[in-house]
């Protein structure tokens, strides 16, 4: 659902903030998409948003 909404956000061009990546990469590591999740903190450097500890 979270990556959907995602998708979602960047064709509607919605600028997603630390917060909804942050909400994304955890969601991604509870199911175990870890590769999925690092691509998705890899694309934080992209977005120049700085990862969090939350």
């Amino acid at each position: 659902m979270g990556i959907r909404l995602f998708e979602e956000m960047e064709r509607n061009k919605v600028k997603a903030d630390i917060l909804t990546y942050n909400g994304l990469i955890l969601g991604l590591c509870k199911e175990g998409k870890t590769k999925k999740a690092a691509y998705m903190v890899k694309d934080l450097d992209k977005e120049n948003l700085v990862p969090n500890a939350s």
